[in-house]
């Protein structure tokens, strides 16, 4: 299992946060790694994505079941795939000046092969994944 936790302090409402994060058929244009993601069904507070990404030279396919609580949090499952647990957790909390936007990402791959270089190289992908969205925000949100 590997955990990482990543806070960001964003000068924008948790409202705008929240809504950059949860539309995740947008992740492709400016998340490193993501190929795609096309969501399959919405059912209320919840929807299925199916999604593909590119880490190093490995490219994998994986669905993930998101909830939402707009505009406080989003929880993303792992439903199939590579990983035999994913669970990605956002908050976003107001705060003076603007949002504090808080990650957590806890992941365990499938394959044994896979799990030494899933580690070394998953630190770096949600510190690069909180990167992308604050400076999404601060592309779309800037005069």
């Amino acid at each position: 299992m590997t955990v990482h936790t990543v806070e960001a302090l964003v000068p924008h409402a948790p409202a705008a946060l929240f809504d950059l994060v949860a539309d995740v058929e947008r992740y492709p244009e400016f998340v490193p790694g993501w190929v795609s993601a096309r969501i399959l069904r919405r059912e209320g507070d919840r929807y299925w994505t199916d999604q593909v990404v590119r880490v190093a030279f490995l490219r994998q396919r994986f669905r993930t079941c998101t909830e939402i609580d707009p505009p406080h949090s989003i929880k993303v499952r792992g439903a199939d795939g590579i990983f035999e647990k994913l669970l990605i957790r956002w908050s976003f909390l107001e705060r003076p000046g603007g949002c504090l936007v808080h990650l957590d990402v806890d992941f365990d791959t499938r394959s044994n092969h896979l799990k030494t270089f899933a580690a070394l190289l998953s630190r770096a992908f949600v510190d690069d994944l909180m990167t992308a969205f604050v400076t999404r925000a601060e592309s779309l949100n800037s005069p």
